[in-house]
């Protein structure tokens, strides 16, 4: 008798799961969520990520951007003008300021050009208005 009631249990335990990985991987970034336990803004690596940027120096927008990578929101900075064409290799940061991935150029574009991907402008600098 314990042996039906757990596979009865077990049963719709299941059926009730998705075997789909994809499935939930789909969905969670579908509905991304930007946020860390605590705001970056004002920390020193933030800080020190946006003095990388070097504005002033150049003509081309450049923006600090957040996104998601994996499922990790992410921070990273691009040349963001529509005037100025690069190909660069991204680094993207978690909340705490450690690296998460070093891309390679192949990577760095495949990820630009993902439409499944949101992002947020945090900071841009050498905008011409």
């Amino acid at each position: 008798m314990k042996k039906i009631v757990f596979l009865f249990v077990l049963s719709i335990v299941i059926i009730s799961c998705s075997s789909d990985d994809s499935e939930v991987q789909d969905l969670q970034e579908a509905s991304l969520v930007f946020n860390c336990d605590d705001s970056p803004e004002g920390s020193e690596w933030y800080q020190n990520l946006i003095d990388s940027m070097a504005c002033g120096q150049y003509s081309c927008k450049i923006s600090l951007l957040q996104s998601t990578y994996e499922g990790e929101t992410v921070f990273y900075t691009q040349i963001t003008d529509e005037l100025c064409y690069t190909q660069v290799k991204y680094t993207l940061y978690n909340c705490q300021g450690e690296v998460v991935k070093e891309m390679t150029i192949e990577e760095s574009r495949e990820y630009l050009h993902n439409s499944n991907r949101e992002v947020e402008e945090l900071f841009s600098c050498n905008e011409i208005e």
